[in-house]
This record gives structure tokens, C-alpha cells and sequence, in this order.
């Protein structure tokens, strides 16, 4: 089994931190981009940006549990 750092002793960023790499090896060039942000950070962004994703996850979740109250229904009888 995978063990997981619990949420309270992550070392989770304070701001967004944007990186850029160049390396050269081997007669090829790499460059990468990495972009690391707090988790909070995307709702916190604009008021709409959390009840777009409040939106989203009700689309996901709404039917699923109506699908599961039926089928509990049909098995219960």
C-alpha cells in the first residue's frame, strides 16, 4: 500500500511560483516550464471561479447519487 502525507503536514506553498529550465546534453535541448500553485488559490481567484467549479462537481455528483438511489431502490424490493 502507497502511504500518504496527511493534509496538515504538507508543505503547501503560499503563492504560485512559476520555474523555467534550460539543459543541454547529448547534442539535444530541453527546456521545461513548471508552474506550482496553492490549492486554495483556485478558488480564491474570483467569487466565480468557485461556484464554477461548486457548478461542476454538482453536475458530476447529482445524477451519480440519483443513480445510486435507484438502483438501491430496485434491490431493496
Amino acid at each position: 500500500m502507497m502511504a500518504f502525507t496527511p493534509a496538515h503536514q504538507r508543505a503547501w506553498p503560499e503563492t504560485s511560483t512559476v520555474s523555467a529550465a534550460v539543459d543541454y546534453q547529448d547534442q539535444a535541448i530541453r527546456l521545461e516550464f513548471g508552474y506550482e500553485n496553492h490549492p486554495i488559490e483556485l478558488i480564491q481567484a474570483s467569487p466565480m471561479a468557485g461556484v464554477a467549479m461548486v457548478g461542476i462537481l454538482s453536475a458530476i455528483a447529482i445524477p451519480a447519487y440519483q443513480d445510486y438511489v435507484e438502483r438501491a431502490e430496485a434491490l431493496s424490493d
